[in-house]
Formats: C-alpha cells, sequence, structure tokens
C-alpha cells in the first residue's frame, strides 16, 4: 500500500513539476488563447495531470489505508510492532548518538583550539563499546511504549512452546511437535525463531 502510495504521488508530483515548467506562462482566464495558440490536445494534458494529481491524493490514501486494512484481516503483517521497536530503537540510539558527537565536538573545539576530534573520540567510543546496553536500555523503553501484541495463532504457538519448556529441554519429539503446530498456525520460521527468543528472554528475566 505504502509502495503504490509512493509511486503514484511521486509520478504525479513529477507530472505537476513538469507541467508547470511547460506551461507556466499559460493565462488560464482565457482558455480559448490556450487552444489556439498550443492546441486541444495540450490543453488536455494540462488538465489530465492538474486532476490526476489532485485525485492523486485522495485515492493513494485510499489505497494505502484499504491495503492496510487487507493485511490486518488475513494476518499478513505479523511482527509490524517488532519492526516498529526496532526502527524507533534505531533512531533514538542514532539521534542520541549523533547529538552527542555535536555537542562533545563544540565543547572540545571551544575549549582547545582544534580539538574537535578529541570530543568526537570521547564521546565515540563509549558509544561503540557500550552500544549493547545502551540499545538495549532503549529496546526496553520502546517496549514499554509499544508493548508486544501477539495474534491468536501466535499465542496458541507460545502456549504449545510454554508447555514444551516445562523442564527447560526440546526434545526432538517436541521440536517436531513445534514445528507441526506452527505450520498448521501458519506462522514462518523467522516469526517463530522471534517467539521463541521472546519467550526465553521472558523466562530469564523471571528467573533471575
Amino acid at each position: 500500500g505504502f509502495a503504490g502510495k509512493a509511486i503514484i504521488k511521486g509520478a504525479m508530483t513529477f507530472g505537476i513539476v513538469s507541467m508547470v515548467i511547460i506551461f507556466g506562462d499559460w493565462n488560464l482566464a482565457d482558455v480559448t488563447t490556450i487552444s489556439e495558440e498550443y492546441g486541444d490536445s495540450a490543453f488536455t494534458v494540462y488538465l489530465f495531470i492538474l486532476y490526476g494529481f489532485l485525485f492523486s491524493i485522495l485515492l493513494t490514501g485510499m489505497l494505502e489505508g484499504f491495503m492496510f486494512t487487507y493485511g490486518i484481516l488475513k494476518n499478513d503483517i505479523l511482527g509490524i510492532d517488532e519492526k516498529l521497536r526496532k526502527t524507533f530503537s534505531t533512531a533514538i540510539f542514532a539521534t542520541l548518538g549523533g547529538v552527542s558527537l555535536l555537542i562533545a565536538s563544540e565543547i572540545m573545539q571551544d575549549l582547545v583550539g582544534g580539538g574537535g576530534l578529541i570530543g568526537a573520540v570521547i564521546v565515540g567510543l563509549p558509544l561503540i563499546v557500550l552500544r549493547k546496553p545502551i540499545f538495549s536500555a532503549i529496546n526496553n523503553f520502546s517496549t514499554f511504549l509499544m508493548p508486544e501484541a501477539f495474534t491468536k495463532a501466535e499465542l496458541s504457538y507460545i502456549e504449545a512452546y510454554e508447555i514444551a519448556m516445562e523442564d527447560r529441554i526440546i526434545t526432538e519429539e517436541e521440536r517436531k511437535f513445534l514445528k507441526l503446530s506452527a505450520k498448521t498456525l501458519g506462522l514462518d520460521k523467522e516469526r517463530v525463531d522471534y517467539i521463541e527468543s521472546w519467550y526465553n528472554s521472558n523466562l530469564e528475566d523471571e528467573e533471575e
């Protein structure tokens, strides 16, 4: 839906810009002069691009909303909350890191002439070394803002996995049963791996 919206809007925006460049000197107050100078076909193209751009604003929004609703009804956007959290966490980390580097560089530049590089190293090195714990803290914050949201099929798989993990060991027979459950519930391997990883991390937190 978003891809369709971007393509259509991009094409219509390109068209409207081209129209302004080509037909920018038209006097729309006198349509007859336009037909006489450029021909009826040119005026038809002008109206087509203009109204196409205007209607694309409405139609692309409808397209995106329709595809999003269809994805929800067909359960084709599994894990969207996880992707949103990852994007949100990455954006926060990049923003905080960039701002910290900028501030440190400016402070060191004022204190020591040409010391901007020193400030960047002072801030950048800890960011690289402590990247995992910092990112983990940001992930916890994003999870607080956007809690996990599992579908009925995923909740059913979690129940099956919980039963298999009662002794903290997954036997070969239990793994076959879990694979069959995932196939029956329509869950792909990537989503299954995430659910199991999520459950195991919660289990470790409870034991601690």
